[in-house]
């Protein structure tokens, strides 16, 4: 992404203020990774796709103490650009973010799923506006703990907004998916099993 410069981490950091809870580094288990297919909270399920990106859920801090995030949480966006669509998914709403940046006749998103929205398609934010939350889990039935997903894809010009769903996220081969971890200038990667 020569010419752009990303600071995913350092805004979730900063917006939520981790910093004063002695901020170390993120903690991603071998489930949580892109392209992975264990399902990192349940043991011995497998994903029925490869999983479309990065799970945010656990950070180390100064003293070595694991912690994770909650419904405090606050997303920001990953670059400036256009709310394109909101969908529902099995933990909260997955939010669709168009860039300006294009190459092959195809855009550059990033979408964030498991998320409370706090925005409305169409509404253009600028670099680090905050666009949601993470939605409470308590009265959900799913094993699931309530963690933030993200995806970053370059997803052809041509595609209707109606297509922008986590079928053709995962059907599509017109869809380019990156590995958000390139983002990330700031993270451990703690390759054994976890299951909470």
């Amino acid at each position: 992404m020569h010419g752009y410069k990303f600071n995913f981490s350092e805004n979730l950091v900063i917006t939520n203020n981790l910093q004063n809870l002695g901020f170390k580094e993120w903690v991603f288990y071998s489930g949580m990774l892109f392209k992975s297919k264990p399902i990192w909270w349940e043991k011995g399920r497998k994903r029925k796709h490869l999983h479309e990106g990065l799970d945010i859920y656990f950070f180390r801090n100064e003293n070595s103490e694991i912690r994770h995030i909650d419904s405090r949480f606050k997303i920001p966006v990953f670059y400036t650009g256009e709310v394109m669509r909101i969908i529902d998914d099995f933990l909260g709403e997955t939010i669709f973010v168009r860039h300006g940046i294009c190459k092959d006749k195809k855009r550059f998103y990033s979408i964030y799923g498991h998320t409370k929205a706090g925005v409305r398609e169409g509404e253009i934010l600028k670099d680090g506006g905050v666009l949601a939350t993470i939605p409470d889990a308590c009265d959900r039935k799913s094993p699931a703990p309530a963690h933030l997903h993200i995806s970053i894809a370059w997803i052809p010009e041509s595609l209707s907004k109606g297509l922008l769903t986590w079928e053709t996220m995962n059907n599509s081969k017109l869809i380019d998916l990156i590995d958000p971890l390139q983002f990330f200038d700031n993270h451990t990667l703690l390759r054994r099993k976890f299951f909470l």
